[in-house]
């Protein structure tokens, strides 16, 4: 005969996401298979960025090769050739849109927003991790959530221990049995933005689940930015060095509330006698400085070799 566990009439509340679960069951993954159009939002494309490994970078790259959309600070992530780059690039935005969630914090944050979509994959990776509990947000509206709790017992440890709430309150009344391997939902309601958690105990076995800090993103601007001033290298002719010249020259931002886009650089080429000069981006570019430098080459006797080029970059700025 199935057992019952009988709860108490005064329960506890409190939250907190099992790290076993999220480590079986990573949403990262889970995401890229079942629910790529929630790159679109911001926060949650920032935290995948945030937390990616390895292979879910590689994965990604693979998933939006066709043209879908995964920018990353304004630059597609198949532009980026590794995941140091890529991670960077990904800091600089969130730092321009006020992202500041860690990779844990991004993890629980995928996590409750893949279970909320109806990722059926990942809900039913949840619900077959062995013996224990189960919990999963299973929708939410505003500061009301739904919390889905799927019991498994491996022993005859029935016991319900107080519930532990986190700047959450329960508005739902538990069911007076509480079947084991019977899905049972409960209806919290969210205090405020800050951090929050719930937790279960039954017998050996605790569950909980773990709710970062709402974040308002702000927006970000976008533009151009051409270099006002000029590399101009020259050699041969009249009062002129025969041998190769270089000269570097480099530009910042209009003004400290924008940030160049490193892997956004291009030289633009005003004028070249021959095409034997050159041109090149000095590394590395940073959010505040870009520099070139180009070279003029010797040519015959009396022959002059000049190149002039200028930069662009693009460049953005949060949106207050």
């Amino acid at each position: 005969m199935m057992p019952i566990i009988r709860c108490g009439a005064s329960l506890v509340f409190l939250i907190n996401l099992s790290s076993a679960a999220i480590a079986d069951c990573l949403p990262q993954n889970f995401l890229l298979e079942e629910r790529m159009e929630l790159i679109s939002d911001h926060s949650i494309r920032l935290a995948f960025i945030e937390s990616m490994s390895q292979s879910q970078f590689d994965n990604a790259k693979k998933k939006f090769s066709g043209g879908a959309s995964f920018p990353i600070n304004g630059i597609p992530i198949n532009g980026y050739s590794n995941l140091e780059s890529a991670k960077a690039a990904g800091r600089s935005e969130a730092s321009a849109r006020g992202f500041t969630l860690d990779q844990s914090g991004s993890t629980h944050l995928i996590a409750n927003r893949l279970s909320e979509s109806g990722a059926n994959a990942y809900i039913a990776c949840l619900k077959e991790q062995g013996p224990g509990i189960s919990l999963w947000v299973a929708n939410a509206t505003g500061n009301r959530f739904q919390v889905a709790v799927l019991f498994r017992p491996g022993d005859s440890n029935l016991q319900v221990r107080p519930f532990g709430l986190d700047n959450f309150k329960m508005i739902s009344k538990l069911d007076k049995e509480f079947v084991p391997s019977t899905q049972q939902n409960l209806m919290f309601v969210r205090k405020s933005d800050g951090e929050g958690s719930i937790e279960i105990v039954i017998g050996k076995y605790r569950q909980s689940l773990i709710f970062p800090k709402r974040e308002r993103l702000r927006e970000v601007q976008e533009s151009t930015h051409f270099s006002e001033n000029v590399a101009q290298a020259a050699t041969g002719g009249k009062n002129q060095p025969y041998g190769p010249k270089t000269v570097t020259a480099c530009t910042t931002p209009p003004s400290p509330d924008w940030n160049f886009i490193p892997g956004t650089e291009g030289i633009i080429v005003l004028n070249s006698t021959t095409n034997v000069n050159s041109w090149t981006i000095v590394q590395p570019v940073s959010v505040d400085k870009l520099c070139w430098s180009v070279t003029a080459r010797t040519g015959r006797k009396g022959d002059r070799h000049e190149i002039t080029a200028k930069a662009s970059v693009r460049m953005q700025r949060s949106v207050k």
